[in-house]
């Protein structure tokens, strides 16, 4: 395939000197966009059975090269079917996570045991799925310079996030609270998708606490595997992080292994609390176990208004 050659000579160059994992990720991963490059759907582990991911593609909207706000970008995810309301959460719904649970319980089985007590709290902005936000953020992250414009919007959830429940956030954490992201995991990208995503809304970036230097993934070490709770994956910056709360931010909640690893690890370092900000909670239709079916249904005829707070509830 002259893609496919083109890319690995390509990323054999680019990887030269690197550890034998780190040269097996890039590789996967160059070889991988090279595929979908050429029109080939990739499988993607989602909850349950692995199964074919039908990706959209987006374009760039006008309005997005002159002034506009989050109101704009509110709209054209609307408009693209991306925006599912995570609150008020169903009945059918992991009082914690938002995913699906078993019939009669509370909670999913890893928010019981697990991930139990290493996140205090999630706050998710939509619920997500294949054909939505997945296919956004699979473009953004995956697709290079081309569409780095989708910071835009995702970065405009966030800022909504803010706007609507930052009062609920500092109540919950405190005044001295600290803002950052779990590190990706994938630095092939050249990119870190959360921290351009909070930099493409004005002032975002500055008139909340984040820190960039709070967290950083630990290459020694794997990436935590799906359900897994692995702090160790991380390293955290101690001595600021001891005795503060902190505000987590990830694209999305799958499994949850990330965010939990990452929450695990600032509370090992000494942080008090720390809540989870998604902007999705993924679900998956095609896993039909517990109340996942009648959760899917519920969570993608809702249309968007993100006015009730997670952690009032």
């Amino acid at each position: 395939m002259i893609v496919g050659g083109r890319t690995y000579v390509r990323t054999m160059q680019q990887i030269r000197g690197r550890t034998f994992r780190q040269r097996r990720l890039a590789i996967s991963y160059h070889l991988c966009r090279a595929l979908e490059s050429n029109g080939t759907q990739l499988r993607s582990r989602g909850q349950g059975p692995v199964a074919m991911t039908q990706y959209r593609n987006y374009s760039e909207p006008e309005f997005s090269a002159r002034r506009h706000s989050a109101r704009d970008w509110a709209g054209w995810l609307r408009e693209h079917e991306i925006l599912h309301d995570f609150m008020p959460r169903p009945e059918e719904a992991c009082a914690m996570c938002g995913g699906s649970k078993n019939a009669g319980y509370a909670k999913c089985w890893d928010c019981s045991h697990s991930f139990s007590g290493e996140l205090d709290a999630l706050i998710a902005i939509t619920y997500s799925f294949d054909r939505g936000l997945e296919s956004l953020l699979h473009r953004y992250k995956d697709w290079g310079v081309d569409y780095r414009w989708i910071g835009k919007p995702l970065g405009a959830l966030l800022s909504a996030a803010m706007v609507k429940h930052g009062a609920c956030i500092r109540t919950f954490l405190g005044s001295e609270a600290l803002f950052t992201w779990v590190p990706s995991n994938t630095p092939e990208r050249g990119f870190d998708h959360i921290e351009h995503a909070v930099a493409s809304v004005n002032g975002f970036s500055t008139d909340y606490p984040w820190r960039s230097d709070l967290i950083a993934r630990n290459w020694t070490e794997s990436k935590p595997s799906r359900k897994e709770c692995k702090p160790e994956a991380y390293v955290v910056n101690g001595d600021v992080v001891n005795g503060r709360s902190i505000l987590l931010v990830d694209d999305v909640y799958t499994s949850g292994a990330s965010l939990v690893s990452a929450s695990a690890a600032f509370k090992r370092a000494g942080a008090t609390k720390v809540v989870g900000l998604t902007i999705g909670r993924q679900l998956n239709p095609n896993y039909a176990s517990g109340t996942n079916t009648a959760l899917c249904g519920i969570a993608k005829a809702r249309d968007w208004s993100f006015d009730e707070c997670a952690l009032c509830a």
